[in-house]
């Protein structure tokens, strides 16, 4: 089972985030995570991430704690290249 395998669904305006786990395939299955960007009023950005689920996996909320803010790091990353390349004002 892989660690990664979820499905996105990405809002309209392309800001809002949501992966859900898929049950079978993910060691988090049935939690999702939203994450949610939006420019502040003196121009730069805030991302935030909420995530649901329920821990069927005894250390797996360790886990969680331990590597999900490096894999958001990265994720963030890549996320404030497409803001600088896209919605330049």
């Amino acid at each position: 089972m892989s660690p990664g395998e979820a499905i996105a669904f990405v809002s309209p305006d392309g800001l809002t985030i949501v992966n859900r786990a898929i049950p079978g395939r993910h060691v988090f299955a049935g939690g999702q995570v939203v994450r949610t960007a939006r420019m502040n009023e003196d121009g730069s950005w805030t991302i935030t991430t909420r995530g649901f689920g329920n821990n069927y996996r005894v250390g797996a909320d360790w886990a969680n704690q331990l590597f999900g803010p490096g894999i958001f790091e990265e994720v963030d990353e890549e996320l404030l290249e497409t803001i600088m390349r896209d919605r330049r004002e």
